[in-house]
C-alpha cells in the first residue's frame, strides 16, 4: 500500500511582527539569509529525520508555518533519527 501525505508550508516568517529577526550577514542580503536559513530546513526534512529537524528548529528558532504538520509526518515516516519532532 502507498501513502501519500501533502504538508503545505511557505516556510519562514521574518520581521518585527513575527518576532523573529535572525540575519546571517555572512550570506548577504536579509533574503539571502532567510534563503539559506529555509534550505537547510527543507534538506533535513528530505532526510526525514525528526531528531535533526527539531534541533534545527531549536537552534534557529525559525518560524517555519507548517513546523508541526512537518513534525508529525517526519515521525510517522519511520526516517531514523527517533523521537522528537518539529513541533
Amino acid at each position: 500500500m502507498e501513502s501519500l501525505f501533502v504538508i503545505s508550508s511557505d516556510f519562514c516568517h521574518w520581521g518585527q511582527r513575527f518576532r523573529y529577526t535572525y540575519y546571517d550577514r555572512s550570506v548577504g542580503e536579509i533574503w539571502q539569509s532567510i534563503q539559506k536559513l529555509d534550505k537547510q530546513g527543507m534538506n533535513l526534512i528530505e532526510t526525514l529525520n525528526p531528531s535533526a529537524f527539531t534541533e534545527y528548529l531549536k537552534k534557529y528558532g525559525n518560524t517555519i508555518c507548517g513546523r508541526h504538520p512537518i513534525g508529525v509526518l517526519l515521525n510517522v515516516s519511520g526516517g531514523g533519527g527517533g523521537g522528537g519532532g518539529g513541533g
